[in-house]
Protein backbone atom coordinates (compact mmCIF):
# COMPACT_ATOMS: atom_id res chain seq x y z
CA UNK A 1 0.00 0.00 0.00
CA UNK A 2 1.69 3.54 -1.44
CA UNK A 3 2.01 5.94 1.75
CA UNK A 4 -0.52 8.72 0.20
CA UNK A 5 0.96 11.17 2.72
CA UNK A 6 3.97 11.57 0.44
CA UNK A 7 3.93 13.80 -2.46
CA UNK A 8 5.36 11.10 -4.98
CA UNK A 9 2.27 9.41 -4.10
CA UNK A 10 -0.15 8.09 -6.79
CA UNK A 11 2.16 8.12 -9.55
CA UNK A 12 2.10 4.79 -11.20
CA UNK A 13 1.16 4.74 -14.65
CA UNK A 14 -1.43 2.25 -14.39
CA UNK A 15 -4.86 2.90 -14.02
CA UNK A 16 -7.97 1.94 -12.40
CA UNK A 17 -9.27 -1.48 -13.11
CA UNK A 18 -12.18 -1.55 -15.89
CA UNK A 19 -13.27 -4.46 -14.19
CA UNK A 20 -13.96 -6.61 -17.36
CA UNK A 21 -16.09 -9.69 -17.25
CA UNK A 22 -13.54 -12.25 -17.32
CA UNK A 23 -16.28 -14.92 -18.13
CA UNK A 24 -13.82 -17.04 -19.22
CA UNK A 25 -13.53 -19.04 -16.10
CA UNK A 26 -16.93 -19.24 -15.39
CA UNK A 27 -17.85 -22.76 -16.86
CA UNK A 28 -14.99 -24.16 -14.77
CA UNK A 29 -16.87 -22.49 -11.67
CA UNK A 30 -19.81 -23.86 -12.11
CA UNK A 31 -18.90 -26.90 -12.37
CA UNK A 32 -17.84 -26.44 -9.24
CA UNK A 33 -20.92 -25.21 -7.54
CA UNK A 34 -22.72 -28.16 -9.34
CA UNK A 35 -20.71 -30.39 -7.72
CA UNK A 36 -20.92 -28.90 -4.13
CA UNK A 37 -24.30 -28.46 -4.55
CA UNK A 38 -24.51 -32.33 -4.99
CA UNK A 39 -22.20 -32.85 -1.86
CA UNK A 40 -24.74 -30.51 0.01
CA UNK A 41 -27.80 -32.44 -1.27
CA UNK A 42 -26.03 -35.94 -0.14
CA UNK A 43 -25.37 -34.36 3.04
CA UNK A 44 -28.86 -33.49 4.00
CA UNK A 45 -29.09 -37.20 3.37
CA UNK A 46 -32.88 -38.01 3.52
CA UNK A 47 -36.71 -37.91 1.96
CA UNK A 48 -39.80 -37.89 3.58
CA UNK A 49 -42.07 -39.63 1.82
CA UNK A 50 -45.12 -39.92 4.14
CA UNK A 51 -43.96 -41.29 7.98
CA UNK A 52 -41.47 -43.46 6.51
CA UNK A 53 -37.92 -42.25 5.98
CA UNK A 54 -35.57 -43.49 2.55
CA UNK A 55 -31.94 -42.86 3.24
CA UNK A 56 -30.12 -41.89 0.40
CA UNK A 57 -27.15 -43.66 -0.75
CA UNK A 58 -23.92 -41.57 -1.09
CA UNK A 59 -22.50 -41.35 -4.44
CA UNK A 60 -18.69 -42.42 -4.75
CA UNK A 61 -16.60 -39.99 -3.71
CA UNK A 62 -14.59 -39.35 -6.76
CA UNK A 63 -18.31 -38.97 -8.72
CA UNK A 64 -18.53 -35.30 -6.86
CA UNK A 65 -15.03 -33.91 -8.15
CA UNK A 66 -15.26 -31.74 -11.57
CA UNK A 67 -12.91 -33.16 -13.93
CA UNK A 68 -10.35 -30.16 -14.51
CA UNK A 69 -9.59 -31.62 -17.89
CA UNK A 70 -13.19 -31.59 -18.84
CA UNK A 71 -13.90 -28.01 -17.41
CA UNK A 72 -10.80 -26.50 -19.33
CA UNK A 73 -12.58 -28.37 -22.68
CA UNK A 74 -16.05 -26.87 -22.25
CA UNK A 75 -14.14 -23.10 -21.47
CA UNK A 76 -12.29 -23.44 -24.69
CA UNK A 77 -15.00 -24.40 -26.54
CA UNK A 78 -17.11 -21.96 -25.04
CA UNK A 79 -14.10 -19.01 -25.89
CA UNK A 80 -14.04 -20.27 -29.59
CA UNK A 81 -17.71 -19.80 -29.21
CA UNK A 82 -17.03 -16.12 -28.48
CA UNK A 83 -14.11 -15.43 -30.71
CA UNK A 84 -16.35 -16.42 -33.52
CA UNK A 85 -19.32 -13.86 -32.35
CA UNK A 86 -15.64 -11.53 -32.69
CA UNK A 87 -14.90 -12.32 -36.14
CA UNK A 88 -18.35 -11.60 -37.25
CA UNK A 89 -18.16 -8.42 -35.65
CA UNK A 90 -19.80 -8.81 -31.92
CA UNK A 91 -18.55 -5.89 -29.54
CA UNK A 92 -19.22 -7.74 -26.90
CA UNK A 93 -17.17 -10.34 -27.92
CA UNK A 94 -14.92 -8.29 -29.01
CA UNK A 95 -14.21 -6.76 -26.02
CA UNK A 96 -14.12 -10.50 -23.62
CA UNK A 97 -11.61 -12.15 -26.43
CA UNK A 98 -9.59 -9.31 -26.65
CA UNK A 99 -9.38 -9.22 -22.54
CA UNK A 100 -8.39 -13.38 -22.91
CA UNK A 101 -5.78 -12.69 -24.88
CA UNK A 102 -4.54 -9.48 -22.96
CA UNK A 103 -4.15 -11.48 -19.47
CA UNK A 104 -3.47 -15.36 -21.41
CA UNK A 105 -7.03 -17.06 -19.97
CA UNK A 106 -6.94 -20.12 -22.06
CA UNK A 107 -4.70 -18.70 -24.59
CA UNK A 108 -1.37 -17.63 -24.89
CA UNK A 109 -1.08 -13.71 -24.11
CA UNK A 110 -0.95 -11.41 -26.90
CA UNK A 111 -1.04 -8.21 -26.54
CA UNK A 112 -1.15 -6.85 -29.63
CA UNK A 113 -4.07 -9.04 -30.68
CA UNK A 114 -5.86 -8.27 -27.15
CA UNK A 115 -5.48 -4.78 -28.35
CA UNK A 116 -6.60 -5.01 -31.71
CA UNK A 117 -9.80 -6.60 -30.24
CA UNK A 118 -11.28 -4.22 -27.33
CA UNK A 119 -9.70 -1.40 -30.09
CA UNK A 120 -12.71 -2.54 -32.25
CA UNK A 121 -14.91 -2.90 -30.03
CA UNK A 122 -14.54 0.92 -28.87
CA UNK A 123 -14.82 1.56 -32.31
CA UNK A 124 -18.79 0.53 -32.21
CA UNK A 125 -19.51 3.04 -28.86
CA UNK A 126 -19.41 -0.31 -26.51
CA UNK A 127 -18.56 1.57 -22.90
CA UNK A 128 -16.86 -0.94 -21.33
CA UNK A 129 -14.38 -1.38 -24.62
CA UNK A 130 -13.56 2.20 -24.55
CA UNK A 131 -12.58 2.05 -20.76
CA UNK A 132 -10.56 -1.21 -21.43
CA UNK A 133 -8.57 0.91 -24.46
CA UNK A 134 -7.44 3.46 -22.04
CA UNK A 135 -6.11 1.02 -19.14
CA UNK A 136 -4.70 -1.71 -22.09
CA UNK A 137 -2.46 1.26 -23.88
CA UNK A 138 -1.45 2.88 -20.48
CA UNK A 139 2.13 1.52 -20.65
CA UNK A 140 2.30 2.14 -24.34
CA UNK A 141 1.19 5.47 -23.67
CA UNK A 142 3.76 6.40 -21.10
CA UNK A 143 6.56 5.05 -23.66
CA UNK A 144 5.37 6.76 -26.49
CA UNK A 145 4.70 3.64 -28.52
CA UNK A 146 1.21 4.89 -29.16
CA UNK A 147 -1.00 7.62 -29.86
CA UNK A 148 -3.13 8.85 -26.36
CA UNK A 149 -5.22 10.70 -29.24
CA UNK A 150 -7.53 7.58 -29.27
CA UNK A 151 -7.46 7.12 -25.77
CA UNK A 152 -8.66 10.58 -25.39
CA UNK A 153 -11.20 10.54 -28.25
CA UNK A 154 -12.24 7.24 -26.56
CA UNK A 155 -12.90 8.78 -23.11
CA UNK A 156 -14.57 11.89 -24.64
CA UNK A 157 -17.27 9.41 -26.68
CA UNK A 158 -17.53 8.35 -22.83
CA UNK A 159 -17.69 11.98 -21.32
CA UNK A 160 -20.20 13.28 -23.68
CA UNK A 161 -22.76 10.18 -23.72
CA UNK A 162 -22.35 8.51 -19.84
CA UNK A 163 -24.60 6.01 -19.14
CA UNK A 164 -24.73 6.80 -15.82
CA UNK A 165 -22.70 9.00 -13.32
CA UNK A 166 -20.44 5.94 -11.99
CA UNK A 167 -19.02 5.73 -15.40
CA UNK A 168 -18.61 9.37 -16.02
CA UNK A 169 -16.87 9.62 -12.45
CA UNK A 170 -14.57 6.72 -13.78
CA UNK A 171 -13.84 8.13 -17.39
CA UNK A 172 -13.04 11.69 -15.51
CA UNK A 173 -10.40 9.53 -13.50
CA UNK A 174 -9.11 7.90 -16.60
CA UNK A 175 -8.65 11.36 -18.33
CA UNK A 176 -7.02 12.92 -15.67
CA UNK A 177 -4.58 10.02 -14.68
CA UNK A 178 -3.46 10.02 -18.44
CA UNK A 179 -2.63 13.81 -18.45
CA UNK A 180 -0.78 13.58 -14.94
CA UNK A 181 0.88 10.19 -15.05
CA UNK A 182 0.75 8.22 -17.72
CA UNK A 183 1.49 10.62 -20.99
CA UNK A 184 5.18 11.68 -21.62
CA UNK A 185 6.45 13.68 -18.76
CA UNK A 186 6.87 16.70 -21.67
CA UNK A 187 3.26 16.30 -22.49
CA UNK A 188 1.97 15.71 -19.02
CA UNK A 189 -0.93 18.64 -18.03
CA UNK A 190 -1.25 18.73 -14.13
CA UNK A 191 -3.67 21.48 -14.05
CA UNK A 192 -6.14 20.23 -17.03
CA UNK A 193 -5.71 16.50 -14.78
CA UNK A 194 -7.18 18.27 -12.05
CA UNK A 195 -10.06 19.90 -13.77
CA UNK A 196 -10.98 15.80 -14.46
CA UNK A 197 -10.98 14.88 -11.61
CA UNK A 198 -13.02 18.12 -10.01
CA UNK A 199 -15.67 16.76 -13.15
CA UNK A 200 -15.56 13.42 -12.15
CA UNK A 201 -15.52 13.92 -8.28
CA UNK A 202 -19.09 16.46 -9.35
CA UNK A 203 -20.00 13.00 -11.01
CA UNK A 204 -19.79 11.10 -7.64
CA UNK A 205 -16.47 9.61 -7.90
CA UNK A 206 -15.82 10.73 -4.26
CA UNK A 207 -11.83 8.91 -4.04
CA UNK A 208 -11.17 11.78 -6.16
CA UNK A 209 -11.29 14.82 -3.52
CA UNK A 210 -8.21 12.76 -2.11
CA UNK A 211 -6.15 13.13 -5.69
CA UNK A 212 -7.41 16.65 -5.81
CA UNK A 213 -6.10 17.65 -2.32
CA UNK A 214 -3.06 16.34 -3.06
CA UNK A 215 -2.71 19.12 -5.90
CA UNK A 216 -3.39 21.64 -3.47
CA UNK A 217 -1.28 19.72 -0.83
CA UNK A 218 1.70 20.17 -3.36
CA UNK A 219 0.99 22.87 -5.79
CA UNK A 220 0.91 20.43 -8.63
CA UNK A 221 -2.07 21.47 -10.82
CA UNK A 222 -3.29 23.80 -8.31
CA UNK A 223 -1.71 26.55 -6.27
CA UNK A 224 -0.67 25.22 -2.80
CA UNK A 225 -3.18 26.35 -0.45
CA UNK A 226 -2.94 23.74 2.51
CA UNK A 227 -6.52 24.93 3.73
CA UNK A 228 -8.32 24.02 0.47
CA UNK A 229 -6.40 20.64 0.83
CA UNK A 230 -7.33 20.04 4.13
CA UNK A 231 -10.79 20.27 2.89
CA UNK A 232 -10.61 18.41 0.34
CA UNK A 233 -8.80 15.73 2.11
CA UNK A 234 -12.23 15.82 4.93
CA UNK A 235 -14.53 14.76 2.10
CA UNK A 236 -12.84 11.42 1.09
CA UNK A 237 -11.78 10.94 4.64
CA UNK A 238 -15.28 8.90 5.07
CA UNK A 239 -13.88 6.16 2.00
CA UNK A 240 -9.97 6.85 2.95
CA UNK A 241 -9.88 6.88 6.92
CA UNK A 242 -6.83 4.77 7.42
CA UNK A 243 -4.99 5.82 3.93
CA UNK A 244 -5.97 9.88 5.05
CA UNK A 245 -5.19 9.86 8.45
CA UNK A 246 -1.51 10.56 8.47
CA UNK A 247 -2.01 13.45 6.15
CA UNK A 248 -4.60 15.10 7.62
CA UNK A 249 -3.13 14.87 10.91
CA UNK A 250 -0.18 16.36 9.48
CA UNK A 251 -2.39 19.21 8.42
CA UNK A 252 -3.91 19.55 11.54
CA UNK A 253 -1.09 20.24 12.90
CA UNK A 254 0.06 22.74 10.82
CA UNK A 255 -2.55 25.03 9.95
CA UNK A 256 -3.55 27.81 12.56
CA UNK A 257 -6.80 27.48 14.40
CA UNK A 258 -8.64 30.18 12.57
CA UNK A 259 -7.09 28.61 9.14
CA UNK A 260 -8.37 25.17 10.70
CA UNK A 261 -11.69 26.84 11.70
CA UNK A 262 -12.02 27.87 8.18
CA UNK A 263 -10.62 24.63 6.50
CA UNK A 264 -13.21 22.65 8.53
CA UNK A 265 -16.21 24.84 7.47
CA UNK A 266 -15.67 24.40 4.04
CA UNK A 267 -18.38 22.31 2.00
CA UNK A 268 -17.75 20.06 -0.82
CA UNK A 269 -20.44 21.86 -3.00
CA UNK A 270 -18.37 25.42 -1.83
CA UNK A 271 -15.18 23.92 -2.81
CA UNK A 272 -16.69 22.55 -6.53
CA UNK A 273 -18.79 25.98 -6.92
CA UNK A 274 -14.90 27.57 -6.54
CA UNK A 275 -13.42 25.34 -9.45
CA UNK A 276 -12.70 26.21 -12.57
CA UNK A 277 -14.63 24.35 -15.59
CA UNK A 278 -12.22 21.93 -17.33
CA UNK A 279 -9.38 23.80 -20.02
CA UNK A 280 -9.34 23.14 -23.57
Amino acid sequence: MQDISSPEADRSPSLPASHGPLWLWGLAALVVLSAAIVVGAWMAGTRMRGAATTVVSAPAPEALVPDPAAALAEARAALALREAAAAEGDAIAQYEVGLAYLEGALVPPDTDRGIDLIRRAAAQDYIPAMMGLAEALASRVADGTADPAEVFAALDRVIANPPDDRLLGIAHEFYGRYLRDVLPEARRDPARAVDHFVAGLAAGNLILARLIGDAYRTGEGRPADPVTAYAYYKAAQPILPDQLGPTIYALETSLSPPDLERAAALTLPELLAREPGIRP
